[in-house]
């Protein structure tokens, strides 16, 4: 009886027995490590929703990174919206699943800052989904806004690739970066 347990086929399926037991719970660690990160990050995006709202101007300056503490903030601006440099991004999917655009309008505050606005999703034109599509009417006159802080997408945490030569006013990612520099 012995001898049949030490054949090279029982000593090769108890190797490979080992190592799928080492695999496993090496992945088991790896899961449960996953698990942990998830579940603080849901903790850091839950307190930062459920904070009370705050100017924008006390968590995040022009030029400057949003820290990770602050994204999901509620924050408040007040100004006028810049109607003359809206923009819309392309590729962006509603809660349906259908594909169109983000509308970003520049909200000027009262000391002369701009703050990007995502005013929502619109559908592309039936027509031609390249064009500028129709948008909803831009409100007039000086308002407060309430909306998530977000820093600017990047390529490489949105996985988005930024394209060049879109039509105008059309743009891959919503970076206030990019957008100071084509308005000035």
């Amino acid at each position: 009886m012995l001898r049949v347990l030490f054949t090279r086929r029982w000593v090769a399926l108890t190797l490979v027995f080992v190592a799928l037991i080492l695999i496993m719970y090496r992945l088991g660690l790896w899961q449960f490590h996953r698990y942990q990160e998830t579940k603080r990050n849901d903790h850091r995006i839950s307190l930062a929703v459920q904070a009370p709202p705050v100017p924008v101007g006390t968590l995040s300056r022009p030029g400057t990174p949003v820290p990770e503490q602050d994204r999901y903030r509620p924050v408040t601006v007040t100004g006028r919206f810049d109607e003359a440099h809206q923009f819309v991004v392309r590729r962006r999917t509603n809660a349906d699943g259908d594909i169109g655009f983000f509308l970003i309008t520049p909200l000027i505050g009262q000391d002369g800052k701009a703050v990007l606005v995502n005013r929502g999703w619109v559908a592309p034109n039936n027509t031609d989904g390249a064009a500028f599509p129709v948008v909803p009417k831009t409100p007039q006159g000086v308002l407060t806004v309430t909306g998530r802080l977000q820093p600017d997408e990047t390529s490489k945490l949105s996985r988005i690739r930024n394209v060049s030569g879109l039509p105008p006013r059309q743009y891959m990612l919503i970076s206030s970066g990019q957008q100071a520099g084509d308005v000035a």
